[in-house]
């Protein structure tokens, strides 16, 4: 069962030197699932090579806890995120 906790979102893209910390996101539980919200780094919001970045068209490149479009219980770029007993996950 999940628990009400954060994860740190991290981008490895190719033209990335290193692993870059993109933000946290946030989940809650709920009666009938759970909830997720996302957060941008405030590090990752002054670097002006990075302000192009689109995740998601959802989410927008500010501060503060940005939550899914009603009816849903996250961001799409997150929706497929967990691994999966074939990916050597749980």
């Amino acid at each position: 069962m999940m628990s009400d906790g954060f994860m740190a979102v991290y981008g490895d893209w190719d033209v990335l030197d290193e692993p870059l910390r993109l933000g946290r996101l946030h989940a809650h539980r709920t009666l009938a699932g759970g909830v997720f919200e996302f957060e941008f780094g405030q590090e990752l919001l002054k670097r002006p090579d990075i302000a192009a970045l689109k995740l998601d068209p959802r989410l927008g490149w500010y501060a503060g806890r940005q939550y899914p479009p009603q009816g849903q219980d996250t961001f799409g770029v997150f929706a497929d995120a967990s691994p999966t007993a074939g990916d050597g996950g749980c």
